[in-house]
């Protein structure tokens, strides 16, 4: 497409960073925008002149990277989400600040936000994180009030330990009387609650009251407030944070322990998820347990009639002791109950969203004796963090009861008796030796209603000389994140830095631990014996060629039927492993087998055989060594050669040979080669012979797998000895292709990956729509190297890494109108993709040459000229005003400028 290129008006230029975002260089430059130390806080700062000066669309830019950078935070999501919501993208801005609110749900701009604008059912959870915080903004209250009045909450209050005095103030709606009833050393006195007009908080639907009790002479225990017709509401005073340590005798002085544990005390806290509940103290009575003498089930005031019902059936058939608690006084407390009666013997902490296998509570009493100087001990879970399999510090998805017990056994086969030291157990499945129980003595109440209670407890053991170790041969089902449901991530916020500020090094220690990752060995036990599940599909690729290809290979084809799973088979960059991973998160995760070592290869051929694998596809078979190439041909199952990029069948050299390189203008070429025929002969010897084998390969293999529609006409048009083509599956292309209407052109480059040729291209293009006038400015949809230089070029913006679900919102945000792929030889899918989906042309390099039928209004250019051509070409195609009123400006009356006619 040619086109005749207009100069357009100096003062009309459309360039992210300057006119159109209303800032120079030099504006820039004083906020720190190009400074790296000072970049993060620069792009605060241009978001918030941005909003003043009336830009949502440039403070939603730089709000949007600083999401991008690494460790986003619920400020920066809450950024984003104002700027989009005055950009009237309501769904967008209401995701942001839902976003925002689970990072952070103690925030108090966040809150303000939910409480002003939020997604309606965030709102009273909104609400109650305000009360639970420390702010005192009024307005803020009162907004929380009007939510909360909203929902009918029946009281409301804010107590706080200030000093020796619990203070704070209390709210019910109407004009009642409140009873106010205070109980010391297990008396209770009770007090009448007027209304207090002069209240800040009074108003026509609340009446609110000031109060404040002194905590000793004697011990405060809990407050209960009591209205007419409502449920009391109870509140216990929170430790501080500061309290005291359990005395630590020192470790000379412990008595002698017995060599074998006979006697272990069971305590289950219950509070909700009746489900849950049921099927964990089902499991708990069929685990036949040998030294499990006594069970206690704590009803921690549970709100749950099912249950309440349900424990009391459990008690009056003689399976556990039931003790109630009258309010709700949360993990620590409830199991601080109950452990002050216990005076001999171990203990088991179990949550009530476990479940048992047969036998466990022997087994874990057993590792716990196998060596000196164990605390505690934790099982392998799917929701144990750092005991979490088959991904560890995640939630995995929850098995079956039989698939628990299948796992368990595997894992006793495997792994046996063994252990290994973590820096703190967790929580959920805890057994703790009666030596650290008598030394270390209860669990502290600083936490308040859960979270790190746990760890807390496991560190003080440490400090007192003991160990906190994992059974490497047991495996617990466990629910999780279900205690607190929407409250979680606030108790964490809160407790978590309670834990940091009295025991400062453990985050530390956590990360070396996770990067370590001293578990691998026994999760790979049990990988090696289980097997992947479902219909498996084997990806072989050499970790030297890029991941890109391959997941993107993996989504396509787990998309053509749920019960397919894709397996990556990496090899490592030194050539000498292989790793296999489950692209889905499932196992495999933790599998490596040396493939210079007979006995590993003869294993990782057992393990491949067992799997039963459908196919296997192979990506880039020259980068493979001949090992990794010669297990794949062993398992004489239909192999296919998976077909995403020209750089491995032609030599690079191929397509830069004829790009000419200067020092003033790199990639300036006068003289660019003619269309021809491609050629596969490579220029050095090295990798004529890694083409020659790869091609050989190809051969050989039962078909080739185009992954997208270039790779497709290249196979037809140059690989015509194939003897068949399984083409990449059809784009999705909308009958309504979405247009977004914007007021200028906007290119967006797609880099998924970083590449010396994207950045040298991109610089190529701003210096033509510069010599040129275009009007026009660059979004480089990705990461590139030395971003921050790019910037700062006056018409060029970087957003960072965009996920593969985030392209639609991003390329309607920042208003793109032409696409473009930067990559010679590979990644036309993506852009193929979002140009069909989206109704926006497209800019590609033809690996095909000529082979793809070009669609109107796009462009497709010759991978071999080079750089400063196909700048000018790009120039050209971006400034058809033609094409571009049609596309877009007639239809939805973009404002193309006083020469628009």
């Amino acid at each position: 497409m040619t086109a005749s290129v207009r100069p357009a008006s100096p003062d009309v230029g459309a360039r992210p960073l300057d006119e159109a975002a209303g800032y120079d260089r030099r504006d820039l430059a004083r906020t720190g925008f190009f400074d790296p130390d000072r970049h993060s806080e620069a792009l605060a700062l241009l978001y918030a002149d941005a909003l003043k000066a009336g830009r949502p669309e440039a403070a939603f830019m730089f709000a949007d990277r600083r999401c991008r950078l690494s460790g986003p935070t619920a400020y920066n999501f809450m950024l984003r989400a104002i700027a989009s919501r005055l950009m009237n993208e309501t769904m967008h801005a209401e995701a942001d600040l839902t976003k925002a609110f689970e990072i952070d749900p103690t925030h108090d701009l966040v809150i303000a936000n939910v409480l002003t604008w939020g997604a309606p059912a965030l709102k009273p959870i909104a609400a109650a994180s305000f009360l639970d915080g420390e702010s005192r903004d009024l307005d803020t209250l009162r907004l929380a009030m009007q939510v909360l009045e909203q929902a009918a909450a029946p009281i409301v209050c804010r107590m706080r330990v200030r000093e020796d005095m619990y203070e704070g103030w209390v709210a019910w709606p109407g004009e009642g009387v409140l009873a106010l009833v205070i109980r010391r050393d297990g008396a209770e006195a009770s007090f009448d609650l007027r209304h207090d007009t002069s209240h800040p908080l009074a108003c026509r639907a609340w009446s609110a009251a000031q109060i404040a009790i002194e905590i000793e002479s004697p011990r405060l225990e809990s407050v209960t407030f009591r209205l007419d017709g409502e449920r009391p509401h109870t509140i216990c005073p929170a430790r501080d944070r500061s309290e005291a340590r359990f005395p630590l005798r020192k470790r000379g002085s412990r008595p002698p322990r017995s060599k074998n544990p006979d006697h272990v005390e069971v305590i289950v806290p219950v509070y909700g998820d009746y489900a849950a509940t049921k099927v964990c103290l089902d499991a708990l009575e069929a685990e036949g347990s040998r030294i499990a003498k006594h069970v206690t089930v704590i009803d921690d005031c549970s709100r749950d009639a099912d249950i309440r019902t349900l424990v009391e059936d459990g008690a009056a058939r003689g399976l556990f002791t039931l003790v109630r608690n009258e309010a709700n006084l949360g993990f620590a407390r409830s199991v601080n109950r109950v452990l002050a009666r216990v005076c001999g013997g171990d203990v088991l902490l179990l949550n009530a969203d476990t479940i048992l296998p047969r036998e466990s509570i022997d087994r874990l009493a057993l590792a716990a004796y196998s060596e000196l100087g164990v605390a505690t001990v934790t099982p392998l879970s799917n929701n144990g963090e750092y005991t979490s399999f088959p991904k560890p510090n995640v939630c995995n998805a929850l098995p079956t009861k039989e698939e628990i017990a299948a796992l368990d056994e595997v894992a006793t086969t495997t792994n046996g008796g063994g252990i290994i030291d973590l820096p703190s157990g967790v929580g959920f499945c805890l057994f703790i030796t009666r030596e650290c129980l008598d030394e270390v003595g209860l669990l502290s109440e600083a936490y308040s209603r859960g979270y790190f209670e746990d760890v807390d407890y496991c560190l003080r053991a440490r400090e007192a000389g003991f160990r906190n170790v994992c059974a490497t041969g047991i495996y617990v089902g466990h629910v999780g994140n279900r205690s607190f449901e929407n409250e979680k991530r606030r108790l964490v916020i809160r407790n978590l830095a309670i834990l940091n500020e009295r025991f400062p090094d453990y985050e530390r220690e956590c990360s070396a631990f996770v990067e370590a990752d001293p578990l691998k060995s026994a999760r790979a036990n049990l990988e090696e014996r289980l097997g992947p599940e479902r219909t498996v599909v084997l990806l072989l690729a050499s970790a030297a060629s890029g991941p890109a290809l391959v997941l993107e290979r993996a989504r396509q084809i787990e998309g053509q039927a749920d019960d397919l799973h894709c397996i990556l088979c990496e090899v490592g960059d030194g050539n000498d492993r292989m790793t296999l991973k489950s692209v889905r998160g499932s196992a495999p995760q933790s599998l490596t087998f040396a493939l210079d070592d007979g006995a590993d290869l003869s294993r990782l051929h057992a393990y491949l055989v067992r799997a039963q694998p459908q196919a296997i596809e192979v990506f880039a078979p020259y980068a493979l060594p001949v090992p990794a190439l010669r297990v794949a041909c062993a398992l004489k199952i239909p192999m296919r050669i998976a077909f995403g990029d020209l750089d491995w069948l032609c030599d690079r050299d191929f397509v830069f040979a004829k790009s000419c390189s200067n020092t003033d203008r790199p990639g300036e070429c006068h003289a660019c080669v003619d269309a021809a025929t491609p050629s596969v002969l490579p220029s050095k010897s090295g990798c004529a012979d890694d083409r020659r084998g790869a091609r050989a390969l190809m051969i050989r293999a039962g078909s080739i797998a185009p992954m997208d529609r270039m790779a497709a006409a290249f196979c037809v048009a140059h690989l015509k000895s194939a003897t068949q083509s399984h083409l990449a599956p059809a784009q999705d292309i909308l009958q309504d292709a979405v247009r977004f209407g914007p007021r200028r052109i906007t290119l967006g480059v797609l880099c998924p990956e970083a590449a010396v040729e994207a950045v040298r291209l991109v610089l190529g293009i701003e210096r033509t729509l510069d010599e040129q006038s275009i009007r026009a400015s660059v979004v480089v949809l990705g990461r590139c190297s030395n971003e921050l230089g790019l910037m700062s070029k006056r018409r060029i913006f970087v957003t960072n890494v965009i996920a593969e679900d985030e392209y639609e919102r991003v390329l309607r945000q920042y208003r793109i109108t032409h696409l473009l792929s930067p990559y010679r030889t590979r990644r036309f899918g993506l852009v193929d993709r979002l140009s069909a989906v989206n109704g926006l042309p497209k800019g590609y390099f033809d690996w095909s040459f000529g082979a793809l039928d070009h669609k109107v209004g796009d462009l497709a250019l010759d991978p071999r000229i080079c750089f400063e051509r196909a700048a000018r070409q790009i120039g050209a195609w971006i400034a058809d005003r033609e094409f571009f009123v049609n596309t877009v400006g007639r239809e939805e009356g973009a404002d193309l400028g006083p020469d628009s006619s």
